[in-house]
Formats: structure tokens, C-alpha cells, sequence
């Protein structure tokens, strides 16, 4: 498992550090420098996860990062400049709580922030905070022309990354709850720039040893639309101190050239406490997989910070 510190640390930085040196090429040099810089400033205790989201091979390595704040929370390289998704959190109710995502891949790390909300009214939340600049609330207003029929149960995230090239981008994620993924998927591709494969090799793989799922959608504010599938365990955290994800990744052909990522992936798996605060736990491990059109895969690894009265 990662060499996490003993103390806990002053920045997310000594969290991310480990993790970065496991996946080893999966994450770029400059990306790794970019998401440095941003958590740098982030203390451990104000964020209940960090993640790290990296594309498996054969395309080209790229990682972003994620941080999991409490409701109405707002992470230090979001308070300048982002007004739109400093509203959007602070909208939220009191109840949810908000993923803020970095593109650091891209030199110019455009910011996101997704409601993980189980109220429906978290899609009006997000329509008001949108309203303000006339492209956001166009990808806005597609996607939920495209969601409006799933948009049910638990789990649900919505938002949006107002600064992405070349246009706006609203996404959402619809947790599989009845087992439908894959026909609200064929539903959905019909009138869907690009959309995933619900019938290949791996995503047989993975729903047939992983027993959660949701559909990933999203659009920009010049209507062009895509769907994804997500793979996961339901109980995440659960996984990732039982290393569930092991007979998953197993090397094999389903995997192709992804397959010598996979040990550096497993090897993210671990428990570990801090000397002073026992009574704090980071887990580490695999979150999630998605799979996107085209067959790109991405890995959602990194750190849950568990607390007391936290889940």
C-alpha cells in the first residue's frame, strides 16, 4: 500500500505523493506538478476523499484530480474566479455534499463541481446556479432534456465545468438501481453524439464481478452529447479495506494493453491510521472504473478519510 506519513500531514499533497509514485506512468510528470500545486493549499482534515483519475493504456496517460468536501464547503483553488460553482455549492442543501474536480491534465485546469445529492430538487439547484452564463445553461438544458426519464434514486451527482474547451460542460451520473444500465444506455445512444459500448469484452468483465454501476452522461453548451458506463462495488469503502478489487483486475486478454497497469493499481489498496489520531482511518484503493466511447478506460483511485460520525 502507499507510504502514507505516520503524522497527519499539512497538505493532501503527502496523501496524493504515495498514490502518484504507485501508478508511476499512468500519471504524467506536468499533470502530477498541476495537482501538487492545487492540493498544496488543502489541509487533510477539511476533505472526506481525494481522488485520482487515470487513463489506462493504450491511450495516452493523463491524470485528474478530485476532492470530496463537506455541503457547502469550498476548496481553496476554487474561491477565486468561480463564482458560478462557488453558488452551486453553496446552494446545495445542507445535506448533500459537493466533489470538486481539476482537469489538471490540461494546462489551463479547468474546475468542476457535482451536487452528490439524493434529493431530486439537485437538478433545479443546479439549473438556477447555471442560469447566469447563457452557454452553461444550454449544456444545462440538454442534459437534462436527456436525463429527465432516469433521473431517480439515490446516489445521484450533477454539475458542471463551466471553464472546459471548447465549450461549457454539464454532467451528470444515474446510479444503476434496478439493473438497467445497459438498455437505458441503448435508450440514450440513439440520439447521442458518442456513446459507449454496453456490449464489449471488458464491460462484460466488470459487470459480471462488480455488483454496482451508473451511467455517466454529459453534454456541452453546443449540444454534442456522450454516455459512459461506471463500474464499482456498492459498498466502495468496504472494497477497499477488503481488497475486493483483486480477482478483477487479474491480467488477461479482456484487459489488452491495460493489462501491465493493473498491479500498480491493486497495489493503491490499504489501511492505514495516523500515530496521534487513531481513530481516523484512510482508506486506499480503487473507487471506480469507467469506460467511455471508444473503449477509453479510466481508473478512479486515491484516499477516503474517515472520521468519526463520518461515513
Amino acid at each position: 500500500m502507499p507510504a502514507f506519513p505516520r503524522k497527519v500531514p499539512d497538505s493532501l499533497v503527502e496523501i496524493a505523493d504515495p498514490i502518484i509514485e504507485i501508478l508511476g506512468e499512468l500519471v504524467p510528470a506536468a499533470d502530477a506538478e498541476r495537482a501538487r500545486s492545487a492540493l498544496s493549499r488543502m489541509d487533510v482534515l477539511s476533505v472526506r476523499a481525494l481522488g485520482l483519475e487515470v487513463v489506462l493504456p493504450p491511450h495516452p496517460p493523463a491524470c485528474d484530480i478530485s476532492v470530496l468536501m463537506p455541503p457547502r464547503d469550498v476548496p481553496e483553488f476554487a474561491r477565486v474566479g468561480h463564482d458560478v460553482l462557488v453558488s452551486l455549492a453553496m446552494s446545495a442543501s445542507a445535506s448533500d455534499s459537493t466533489w470538486w474536480e481539476l482537469d489538471t491534465s490540461v494546462p489551463s485546469i479547468p474546475v468542476g463541481a457535482f451536487i452528490r445529492s439524493n434529493k431530486s430538487v439537485a437538478l433545479s439547484v443546479v439549473r438556477s446556479a447555471a442560469a447566469r452564463e447563457p452557454a452553461l445553461a444550454r449544456a444545462v438544458g440538454t442534459l437534462e432534456d436527456m436525463i429527465a426519464p432516469y433521473w431517480h434514486g439515490h446516489g445521484r451527482l450533477i454539475g458542471f465545468f463551466p471553464g472546459r474547451e471548447p465549450s461549457p460542460v454539464a454532467a451528470a451520473l444515474l446510479p444503476d438501481l434496478d439493473r438497467e444500465a445497459f438498455s437505458i444506455i441503448h435508450a440514450l445512444s440513439s440520439g447521442t453524439t458518442i456513446a459507449v459500448n454496453p456490449d464489449s469484452e471488458l464491460i462484460m468483465h466488470l459487470a459480471k464481478h462488480l455488483n454496482g454501476s451508473a451511467i455517466a452522461v454529459a453534454a456541452d453548451a453546443e449540444g454534442r452529447t456522450a454516455v459512459s458506463w461506471e463500474a464499482s462495488f456498492w459498498e466502495r469503502e468496504q472494497a477497499m479495506a477488503e481488497g475486493k478489487w483483486t480477482p478483477v483486475l487479474q491480467s488477461g486478454p479482456v484487459w489488452g494493453d491495460a493489462t501491465h497497469s493493473l498491479s500498480a493499481l491493486l497495489a493503491v489498496q490499504g489501511i492505514h491510521t495516523f500515530d496521534a489520531l487513531p481513530t481516523i482511518r484512510l482508506l486506499s484503493g480503487i473507487d471506480h472504473i469507467k469506460i467511455g466511447p471508444s473503449g477509453r478506460v479510466k481508473a478512479y483511485v486515491g484516499a477516503h478519510i474517515l472520521m468519526p460520525g463520518h461515513r
